[in-house]
């Protein structure tokens, strides 16, 4: 998420001296400069002052000098408005307007306001990468309310860490950080752990060299329109990462299946028989007893890996779920990562007729060779569950 451009000498050009010498005064740094002879825009005697600072001291101001750099940027601006209106802070808002310098609106922000501040360049950075080669977009998400409780989020964490431990091999540690932009804007920023890297460091004041191991966090940024029903997927890998991240988004975060982006070409979902709640509801008048899961194959999200399910139907529609809750650990391997590639339905009737059905993802299934009154049955329910998506069943083939 770095930014082109940065000089630290242009920085402090750009910036009042009264808010440069507030900054390096609450920061407790010694300066040598005498601020009240200093003439704005005339940044020698204060870059020469930067220079002269200790190494840990200096690395220490340029990071800052480079944030204040990437708020100066119109996003950067936009970014610190919008929060200072998201917490209705008026009178700080109309204290900016005095200032014609983006630079000393991002200072004074950064001295006056730091809880402004802090959730402001958490905005601006993700501005920088949303809509950019590494992030994609779905559109026509189903409506839904974000989930944003502490217990939700850690769930979403769970799940993230989850998939990039099949996925990738990093990521066992993760935080998911919930922040509203303005009305109907949702973000989540997820931090992981990366892979450990070796680096040469300097130490001793910059006169030697060690070799040190580090792990560094690597960052994936959610953006969900709420009214609109956009969602944007920040993440490093491209389509093979990003779209399994949808779906856990998705899941977790709004509480809802994603639908495939074209039903014509993938019309079955059967995200919904993993809802520990789904039971298979039906009608009195069609007379069935129970509809059970009699066998299904799941891929984990991320992984090559598939499960094969087997449950002893006798427990009713929740054999399944009560299989998934009895032999699989939902820290270890949470339902969010779990993707149903095939399943075996069976109808038992009242009047002790059954039959069975059989759906393979993304278009197979045995429906045509049912017997008519179990084909329409069949086709009536797998539509009402939300399993079959397509609008002609026609468009489905045998198995």
């Amino acid at each position: 998420m770095s930014l082109a451009g940065f000089n630290p000498r242009n920085v402090l050009r750009q910036t009042s001296n009264g808010l440069l010498e507030e900054m390096f005064g609450g920061l407790k740094i010694p300066m040598d400069v005498n601020w009240s002879e200093a003439i704005e825009t005339d940044v020698e005697p204060i870059f020469q002052a930067y220079q002269s600072l200790e190494e840990p001291t200096r690395q220490k101001i340029e990071l800052l000098l480079r944030d204040l750099h990437s708020m100066a940027t119109e996003s950067g601006q936009r970014s610190i408005f919008q929060q200072a209106i998201q917490v209705s802070e008026d009178d700080f808002l109309a204290e900016l307007e005095r200032f014609d310098s983006r630079y000393d609106v991002a200072m004074l922000t950064y001295l006056s306001k730091p809880e402004v501040w802090q959730v402001a360049t958490r905005f601006a950075a993700a501005d920088r990468v949303i809509g950019g080669r590494s992030s994609q977009r779905r559109i026509n998400l189903p409506s839904a309310k974000p989930r944003t409780s502490p217990q939700r989020m850690k769930s979403f964490s769970g799940a993230l860490s989850a998939f990039y431990s099949a996925h990738q091999g990093r990521g066992r540690q993760c935080v998911a950080e919930y922040l509203l932009r303005c009305e109907n804007l949702h973000y989540v920023f997820a931090s992981l752990d990366d892979y450990r890297k070796t680096f040469m460091k300097l130490i001793d004041g910059g006169n030697a060299f060690k070799r040190v191991c580090e792990t560094h966090v690597f960052e994936n940024v959610f953006a969900y329109d709420e009214a609109n029903h956009v969602l944007d997927v920040y993440a490093l890998g491209g389509k093979p990462t990003i779209a399994p991240l949808q779906k856990i988004f998705a899941r977790e975060f709004l509480g809802i299946e994603l639908p495939p982006e074209d039903p014509n070409a993938e019309p079955f979902s059967l995200g919904v028989l993993l809802d520990p709640k789904f039971r298979f509801p039906t009608d009195p008048e069609d007379a069935v007893r129970s509809v059970v899961i009699a066998a299904a194959r799941v891929l984990i999200l991320g992984s090559k890996e598939k499960l094969h399910f087997n449950p002893n139907v006798d427990f009713g529609p929740s054999s399944f779920q009560r299989m998934i809750e009895r032999y699989i650990r939902q820290d270890n391997l949470p339902r969010s990562i779990m993707h149903i590639e095939r399943v075996d339905l069976r109808f038992l009737m009242e009047n002790g007729h059954e039959f069975n059905l059989s759906i393979t993802r993304p278009s197979r299934s045995t429906i045509k060779s049912l017997a008519t009154r179990d084909r329409l049955l069949a086709e009536k329910y797998l539509r009402q569950w939300g399993i079959d998506l397509a609008s002609d069943c026609d468009a489905v083939s045998v198995a």
